[in-house]
């Protein structure tokens, strides 16, 4: 017969961040928008959709869609662009 004796009950803790957030920090979208250059394409230098665009877009299209207000998202970078 096996017998089996639990000794800690208590859930690890463990002090990770996790991925979203490892190596990266919080900017607001007036920083995004003000600090942050628009990508362009390489072969003609044609401007595309910055992050702030996205994210002002897709906020948009939210409300539009179910009439429902958001609170700002929580944006973080790696590096500034």
């Amino acid at each position: 017969m096996i017998e089996v004796q639990i000794l800690n009950q208590q859930p690890a803790l463990i002090d990770q961040k996790p991925f979203v957030e490892a190596n990266t920090v919080p900017v607001s979208l007036q920083e995004l928008t003000a600090d942050h250059i628009i990508p362009v394409f390489t072969r003609n230098n044609q401007p595309l959709i910055s992050q702030a665009q996205f994210i002002d877009l897709t906020r948009d299209m939210l409300t539009d869609l179910n009439g429902s207000s958001f609170s700002l998202p929580e944006i973080r970078v790696s590096h500034p662009i």
